[in-house]
C-alpha cells in the first residue's frame, strides 16, 4: 500500500525570495507522495484575469496527473493575469523537478 504524503502550502508572490523558498522547499522538504499547494493572494493593485492559464494548468509532478487550479469566487471581479503569471513561473519549476503541485488565486487586502 502507497503511503499517503503531505500537502505543503506555500505562499507565494513576485519575488526572488519567494523562488527561494520554493527551491528550498523542492530541495530539502519534499518527499515522495507530497503535494505542494502554490498560494498567492492577489490585492486590487496586482490586476489579473481569474481564469488559468493554458501553461499552469498543464503542469504537474509525476504523482499528480491533472494538478488543480483555482480561484476563489471573490476574484472574479478583479483582472487576475499578473498574478497568475507569478503562479506560472512557479509551477514551472516543480514541473521541472517532477514535482505534484496545485496552484491557489486568491484575493486580499494588504494590512
Amino acid at each position: 500500500m502507497r503511503s499517503r504524503g503531505r500537502r505543503i502550502a506555500i505562499a507565494c508572490d513576485h519575488s526572488e525570495q519567494s523562488e527561494q523558498a520554493l527551491r528550498w522547499c523542492i530541495l530539502d522538504l519534499y518527499r515522495p507522495n507530497d503535494v505542494l499547494i502554490l498560494i498567492h493572494v492577489a490585492t486590487a493593485a496586482d490586476r489579473v484575469d481569474p481564469s488559468p492559464t493554458d501553461e499552469a494548468a498543464a503542469g504537474h509532478g509525476r504523482s499528480n496527473p491533472s494538478p488543480r487550479r483555482t480561484a476563489s469566487a471573490d476574484c472574479s471581479h478583479v483582472h487576475a493575469k499578473t498574478s497568475w503569471k507569478v503562479l506560472d513561473r512557479l509551477a514551472q519549476l516543480c514541473k521541472d523537478r517532477g514535482v505534484a503541485f496545485s496552484a491557489v488565486l486568491t484575493t486580499g487586502a494588504v494590512q
